[in-house]
Order: C-alpha cells, then structure tokens, then sequence
C-alpha cells in the first residue's frame, strides 16, 4: 500500500471523531432544563454542530474525487433535500416556548414533523451523505450510517426521556402515525444507493 493511500484510510478514520457529539449531548440535555442562562443551549448547539460537521468535512475533502456524474447529481439534491429539511424542521421548533431549555410547551407535529419524528438528524445524514456524493469521497460515503446510528440513538433517547414523559399520550398517538427517521421505500432507496457506491468502491 502506498503512502497516499495510507493517509487516505488514516482521512476515513477522522468522521469517527462525531461520536463525541452523543455524550455531549446527553450532558445538555442533563444540564439545561437546571441552567439560568438560555445562552447555554445556543453554545452547546453550536459545539454539537461544530463536532459534528468538522470531522465529516475533513475527511471529504481529504478523500475527495470531484466527477461530473449521476453520483454527484444525486449528491447535490441530498444536499438541497437536506437544506430543506433544516431550515423547515429548525422554525416549528425555535417558536415553541422553553425549547431551548429541552422543556418544551407543545409538541411540534407540523411541517416535516407531521411525517418523520426527527426530520433535523435526517438532514445531518441527508447533509453529509449529499456532500460525500456531491464530492466524489465515496469511502465517506460508505461511513455515513454512523450518523444515522447516531440519529437512532439521539432519537431514541429523546423520546424516552424528553418527550414520552412531557406529552405522554399525546407523543404516543403521534409516534403511531408518524416514521423514525425515513418511510420504509425510503430505507429500501438507501440501502439500493449504498449497494451501488459498495460496488463502485470494491468492485471498480
């Protein structure tokens, strides 16, 4: 194995570095319903989000092979797809009085929330799987289902301790009616791409 190819398994190794974001997390989420200052939230979400995007970013762009393709289109369009769940998931949630304190008032079931429960962990994947496709870093693509096991996770423990204990029934007729993450076509679509970019990486 040659140097390059050496620093580039090295490169694939930094994305591991957003796992950080889960304990962190879970410490705002132990922390900020006790804190005074609300200013905390937007500091602990801007050091979630740096930690999050910094690593994934280092290692696109490391690894990056730019082509003009399908795989690049379809790259681009999660990237749009992902803006769009953002910046819709973000405004329903951001109005809802002590959000920021992880007590919310209301259970927010509009917009994209009226189909998938946490349409925000979805654009992070839709975001970074969309750059590493856009890009043509098709090993950090193949990387990308850490964070949607970190979205399970996050997901997960959100709803057990945050939500099911504030909105009790309601949250349940909510989850009853509404998908985790994706729908199940769009499970099997992911799984379809990930089988095509395994094939183009190993089998090239």
């Amino acid at each position: 194995m040659g140097f390059h190819a050496k620093l580039v398994n090295q490169f694939l190794l930094v994305p591991f570095i957003s796992l950080f974001v889960l304990p962190i997390a879970w410490l705002g989420g132990r922390l900020l319903p006790k804190a005074a200052w609300t200013g905390w939230a937007a500091i602990l979400t801007l050091v979630n989000a740096l930690l999050l995007y910094i690593p994934w970013a280092i290692a696109i762009i490391a690894t990056r092979h730019l082509m003009i393709g399908p795989v690049a289109v379809l790259g681009f369009f999660m990237v749009a797809v992902g803006l769009f769940l953002l910046a819709t998931a973000l405004f329903p949630i951001i109005r809802v009085p002590g959000q920021m304190r992880s007590l919310p008032e209301r259970l927010v079931v509009e917009g994209p929330y009226h189909w998938v429960r946490h349409p925000i962990y979805l654009s992070h994947f839709m975001l970074i799987g969309g750059a590493a496709l856009a890009c043509g870093a098709l090993k950090v693509f193949l990387e990308t289902p850490i964070v949607l096991g970190m979205a399970a996770i996050g997901g997960k423990y959100e709803e057990a301790r945050r939500l099911l204990p504030l909105f009790g029934r309601t949250f349940e007729q909510y989850r009853a009616k509404t998908h985790f993450l994706l729908p199940v076509w769009g499970w099997v679509a992911l799984g379809f791409i990930y089988s095509l970019m395994a094939f183009r990486v190993f089998l090239p």
